[in-house]
């Protein structure tokens, strides 16, 4: 039960990862792409757990975008 839970935090913690690497890489967009993807395969197995826990994904994920580009783009 809590597995798809784990998943879905690697996957943003991929998507994460990915958006940072997508600032120093020149990569004509394909990185981002992978990061939506995992943004989204996480956000999806957010929602098989619960309602509540697809809706705080949804607010992490509004929330940690924005950050993690202006961060990344201080460095």
């Amino acid at each position: 039960m809590y597995g798809w839970l784990i998943l879905a935090i690697f996957l943003y913690v991929v998507a994460a990862m990915l958006l940072i690497a997508e600032v120093f890489i020149p990569s004509g967009g394909i990185i981002s792409i992978f990061s939506a993807a995992a943004l989204a395969g996480g956000l999806a197995l957010f929602f098989v757990h619960s309602t509540a826990a697809g809706i705080t994904g949804i607010v992490v994920a509004v929330i940690m975008i924005p950050v993690i580009l202006v961060v990344s783009y201080k460095l």
